[in-house]
């Protein structure tokens, strides 16, 4: 609505100008302006701004009543270039002082994270809904599949200080 009342202010400007240039007395190019001003507030509140509809969340695996958020991915293919594959339930992303290991985690929805501080320090890991706050040499392990939490794509494990890796939830992996 702003977008069409800027319009129409510029429009009655422009107008103002047009009937003052051709001699018309200013109190009549006022007015005639402000009709024209009037008349595009009027059509513009005849037409409501559209609010936006959020869209529905994919439903959650999960058999408790906690529904978390899915996470939106980053990208839909990763940047590492070669994801490592896990067989069995649980992978493990290590967060050592230079690079992550793995880099990148092609995993699958009913799998699960467990996160190790390799750092002679004590980091801040924030993936998807979860932060954890890790004191150097720990592991944590998320309590809830990738599937429940992640869209698919490729996301980011995000270290504080420095160096997450790619986790990727690729559906071609789906069971």
């Amino acid at each position: 609505q702003q977008i069409y009342f800027q319009k129409a202010e510029l429009q009655s400007t422009l107008f103002l100008r047009t009937m003052m240039q051709k001699n018309h007395t200013p109190l009549k190019a006022a007015v005639l302006a402000g009709l024209l001003l009037l008349a595009a507030t009027l059509a513009c509140r005849a037409f409501p701004a559209a609010e936006p509809t959020p869209a529905p969340l994919p439903a959650a695996t999960s058999t408790t009543s906690e529904v978390l958020a899915r996470s939106t991915p980053v990208s839909d293919l990763p940047a590492a270039g070669i994801c490592q594959e896990v067989d069995g339930s649980e992978v493990t992303m290590r967060i050592n002082p230079d690079i992550p290991d793995p880099r990148c985690l092609r995993v699958r929805p009913d799998q699960f994270l467990t996160v190790a501080n390799n750092r002679a320090e004590s980091i801040e890991v924030r993936f998807g809904p979860f932060v954890l706050n890790l004191e150097s040499g720990a592991a944590r392990r998320l309590d809830r599949p990738f599937g429940e939490y992640l869209a698919w794509g490729v996301h980011v494990v995000q270290s504080t200080p420095c160096c997450g890796g790619e986790i990727w939830l690729d559906p071609a992996l789906s069971p």
